[in-house]
Parts: structure tokens; sequence; C-alpha cells
């Protein structure tokens, strides 16, 4: 009899990544000047261009898996040695919980 069980935690950016670009700080919000704005002055004046958090779901998976078995050894000569048995494999259904 087996029981299986694996927990995985993924952690990735759960604390937040915010971005920050040149298109606040420039002296038109509509130019495409590449030599306009600074992506570091944005920042520092607290105006991201964009961000996201992850929502990671820690993964549990679980099974359980039986494997009973009979086996008998006959003498058939006393050179001759028969080796009989039986094997029945039960593999259960994988099982992942609705939450962490």
């Amino acid at each position: 009899m087996r029981w299986t069980n694996v927990y995985n935690e993924n952690y990735n950016n759960s604390g937040g990544n915010i971005s920050f670009t040149r298109q606040f700080t420039r002296s038109t919000l509509n130019s495409t000047s590449v030599l306009e704005g600074n992506a570091f002055a944005s920042f520092l004046l607290g105006a991201p261009s964009g961000g996201n958090v992850d929502v990671n779901r820690c993964r549990t998976i679980s099974g359980s898996s039986v494997a009973p078995w009979i086996q008998d050894d006959w003498r058939v000569t006393s050179k001759w040695t028969l080796n009989l048995g039986f094997r029945w494999d039960f593999n259960g259904s994988v099982k992942e919980p609705t939450a962490c």
C-alpha cells in the first residue's frame, strides 16, 4: 500500500511587481522622443506605468495505490521448482483540494 502526497508552493512575485517608464516625465505626454523622460524620475514621483501581483495557488496533490499479491513455490522435481504468483494493482484517483 502506498500513499503519495505532493505539496508545492510557488511564491514568484507574490510581493508584487511595479514597472516605471519615462512616459510620465516627458515634456509632452504623447511625445515619441527617446531623449525625453526618465524612468527613475517616474519612480521618485510615484507614477508607475503598470504592475501585477502573482496569485499563485499552492498545489497539493494526493493519491493512493494498493497492490496485494500472493506467491508460492512448488517443487516439481528435485531440480525443478515452479514459482507462481498473482498480483493485483489498483491505482486510486489523484485528488487536488479546492482550497489551500
